[in-house]
This record gives C-alpha cells, sequence and structure tokens, in this order.
C-alpha cells in the first residue's frame, strides 16, 4: 500500500497545497515588480524620464512575447 502523506511530501490537504502555490504567486509578483521598477526609478532618478516612452514600449513588447503567455 503507497501511504500519500510520503508521496505528497507531508502535506495533507488540497488547501495547504493552495496556500503555498498562492504564496509563490505573490512572491513572484513582488519580485517582477521590483525587477521592473529598480530601472524606471534609476530613469526618473537621473533625469531620463523621456527615456521610460522607449522603455516602457519594450516592456510590453517582452511581456506580450512572453513564452508562458502561448501555454
Amino acid at each position: 500500500m503507497i501511504d500519500n502523506r510520503v508521496i505528497g511530501g507531508g502535506v495533507s490537504s488540497i488547501n495547504a497545497q493552495l496556500l503555498g502555490s498562492a504564496l509563490i504567486g505573490v512572491r513572484e509578483g513582488l519580485e517582477t515588480g521590483i525587477v521592473v521598477l529598480t530601472p524606471v526609478a534609476f530613469l526618473i532618478k537621473s533625469e531620463w524620464a523621456r527615456r521610460l516612452r522607449w522603455s516602457q514600449r519594450s516592456l510590453w513588447l517582452c511581456i506580450s512575447a512572453h513564452p508562458s503567455r502561448v501555454s
């Protein structure tokens, strides 16, 4: 007989798995925000705000072409 607790890594309920996945999603979202906002803050602070127009277009192009949107 197979013990489900061993296969599932000790997680006994679907709620715990969903909570873990949600926390990972929140963490990834915050990390993405930091990665995107750091160059934007640099451009604003260095008075190169006019370059934000091009950076924003590049950002939206990259987001729309990202492979995860395909699957």
